[in-house]
Order: structure tokens, then sequence, then C-alpha cells
């Protein structure tokens, strides 16, 4: 089920959205592929929907975060939103 798409990560963010792109595709495969949200892959829509799960003020790795137990949640919510291994 397609969920409300997530707001777009702004310009100020690109560093550590970047990074979370790079990480995420290093973990899963297939994050070239399109997502259900027009014009963003797999990798861009998981990495949009960690950056809007996580705390206003969270400036660390988005990937690594998903990977820990208070993360475990956001990597749920995330694979749903980018329909990744759901």
């Amino acid at each position: 089920v397609k969920a409300q798409e997530y707001n777009r990560v702004p310009s100020s963010d690109n560093a550590q959205y970047s990074e979370c792109i790079k990480y995420i595709n290093a973990e899963y495969e297939g994050g070239s592929l399109m997502s259900p949200y027009r014009g963003q892959t797999k990798a861009a829509a998981w990495c949009t929907c960690a950056w809007n799960e996580t705390p206003e003020d969270f400036k660390g790795n988005l990937g690594k975060y998903a990977e820990t137990k208070k993360g475990k949640a956001l990597m749920k919510t995330c694979d749903q939103y980018a329909n990744w291994g759901v």
C-alpha cells in the first residue's frame, strides 16, 4: 500500500542523504530500481524515509542507525516505503 509521500530532503542535508544512498546501496541489492514514487529509486525513497523518520536534530549515518536496536522500526518502515524486501 502506497503511503503518503515524504518531504524531500533539503539541500542543506545533502551530505547526510548522499552518505545514506552509498550505505544502503552497499547493503541492499536493487537500489537503482524504481520505487513506487515518481522519480525516486528504491535507495532514494529509503533514504528520504529515513531522513523524515529520524529526529530533526539527528546528524549521524541514517543507514547505520537503522541497524541499531532503536532503529529497527525505522528499517521496517523505510523498507515498506521503498517497496524493498517486503
